[in-house]
């Protein structure tokens, strides 16, 4: 069922000339934006970016957005970038900020719900960005729902209750960010965790229930509903013919990939792996093979024609499953990815070998790498940004940038831009600095023969030192002095 209601846009005089560089005509509504448009770049989710800004970085803005929603721990999506307009979903808005310089273009309310990504598609008269809201019976681990008040027409659906509402408080909006009023809205069988994904003419989302829904993007009319088992909650990637979704498991279902035709919905086959684990991460996509993360700390590689297992890979530690932000990097034949212990790994993409990789031993748990020209930037929990070269695994430049905990990056033609938590939540914009001092550091997990010998050079250099040095100042201290048998024990203490 399709419902209308109104959007209320808190910078409704910057709408119409803040977004006008962005606004490119199309001759029909259903092909993504240019630009990083969907989460890791596009429907395939490869993560990689032609052309960008080139290590090392300075900060050029931040936009400082307190966490809302429950307790007020939910912060921003990951971003999308259309135009020079970059834009990420926090629990409660929708924001739109100009890439150069981060000033605030447009925001919208949307009903209390995951902070999930947003797609952008072009139309006839701009862009049309795509998200979903509603939390359904309401956050987890709550004890005060809150009520989310929105402005509404004669014709809107009610203010979103969370925990007082059925199943439509679960929605996917289409809203060019010029209008007030959204150019549809669709009404989900359950609450969205999986953000929006955009393949040819359909925007297709998941819901915790195991539901996809595809929608066409042109008129919002429903093109078909599926369910795969288990719940969805992590990323969902397509090509032009199939959709691949990652089924989270539990008791009674098996942790699954699960391809499903693109025309239709119907279950093209499904991959479930050997293993323990419940969890699986987002997947990417290349011509002819699915790459997934699961959390027994392997990546998989599953033949799109017929799901069948390509090869495993283990890595030293799991990359977070729980996050949506756990897709592998597809560039040049690669396979690249980093576990919560910063670790990252180039994998061959036929063999799954492991070519190198680079023990950077800082936290990853809610972001996933980025190939941007010929760098790998990773963006860690504990608030760095660091570069390495994709040939080699060497990390080339590395900084801090505050005390923020850093979150997914989308790359514009001079900027990235990443989501950030903590203290100082929000979004940054990161440019190039010609200035910065780069590096040269390789991996500490590699076996360097000559370095070794060195320092074993240089210890046992030391060591004799230290006993020749020892041995002259014990001479040097004379004999030791024996008591003699008179002297006895102390007064007051007994002899044992």
């Amino acid at each position: 069922m399709r419902s209308r209601r109104s959007v209320r846009s808190l910078f409704p005089a910057v709408l119409a000339v803040g977004l006008a560089p962005v606004l490119l005509a199309t001759p029909v509504l259903a092909q993504a934006g240019d630009g990083w448009s969907q989460f890791q770049g596009g429907p395939a989710h490869t993560g990689v970016a032609a052309t960008g800004p080139a290590p090392g970085y300075r900060l050029a803005w931040e936009f400082l957005q307190a966490g809302g929603g429950p307790r007020g721990e939910y912060g921003l999506s990951a971003p999308v970038v259309t135009g020079d307009t970059v834009v990420a979903v926090g629990p409660e808005s929708i924001v739109g900020l100009t890439v150069a310089t981060g000033d605030v273009a447009w925001s919208i309310d949307r009903a209390l719900g995951p902070s999930v990504g947003a797609a952008v598609a072009q139309g006839p008269d701009g862009p049309v960005v795509l998200f979903t809201e509603g939390w359904g019976d309401g956050p987890p681990d709550v004890d005060q729902t809150p009520t989310v008040t929105t402005s509404t027409s004669a014709s809107a659906s009610p203010s979103a209750v969370p925990g007082d509402a059925g199943p439509t408080d679960s929605r996917l909006m289409a809203f060019t960010p010029r209008e007030t009023e959204p150019l549809w809205t669709v009404d989900l069988p359950a609450v969205s965790r999986t953000g929006v994904t955009i393949t040819g003419d359909l925007a297709v989302v998941g819901g915790i229930d195991g539901s996809i829904t595809a929608v066409e993007v042109a008129t919002g009319d429903e093109a078909w509903t599926a369910n795969v088992g288990g719940f969805v909650e992590s990323s969902i990637a397509a090509t032009d013919d199939l959709i691949v979704v990652p089924v989270r498991g539990d008791q009674d279902t098996a942790v699954a990939l699960v391809a499903l035709a693109v025309s239709d919905g119907e279950q093209a086959w499904r991959y479930e792996p050997a293993t323990t684990s419940y969890a699986g991460g987002a997947p990417s996509i290349d011509d002819d093979t699915a790459y997934v993360t699961f959390a027994d700390g392997t990546v998989r590689a599953v033949a799109l024609a017929d799901g069948a297992e390509r090869w495993r890979a283990i890595l030293n530690a799991s990359v977070n499953p729980f996050s949506a932000a756990s897709s592998p990097v597809l560039v040049d034949g690669a396979v690249l990815v980093a576990d919560v212990r910063g670790q990252v790994y180039r994998l061959d993409a036929a063999t799954g070998d492991r070519v190198w990789d680079h023990a950077y031993n800082r936290p990853v748990i809610r972001s996933t790498p980025v190939a941007v020209g010929d760098h790998l930037v990773l963006a860690t929990t504990d608030g760095h940004l660091a570069a390495f070269e994709l040939s080699s695994g060497d990390l080339v430049w590395e900084s801090a940038l505050g005390d923020a905990s850093l979150r997914s990056i989308a790359v514009a033609d001079d900027t990235l831009v990443i989501a950030r938590g903590g203290a100082s939540a929000g979004m940054a914009g990161i440019v190039h600095d010609p200035a910065a001092a780069s590096v040269r550091v390789q991996s500490p997990t590699i076996l360097r023969p000559a370095a070794m010998l060195a320092g074993w050079a240089a210890g046992f250099v030391v060591a004799m030192g230290l006993l020749l040095g020892g041995r002259v100042l014990w001479a040097r201290l004379g004999p030791p002095e024996i008591p003699s048998e008179d002297e006895g024990e102390p007064d007051g203490e007994e002899e044992s």
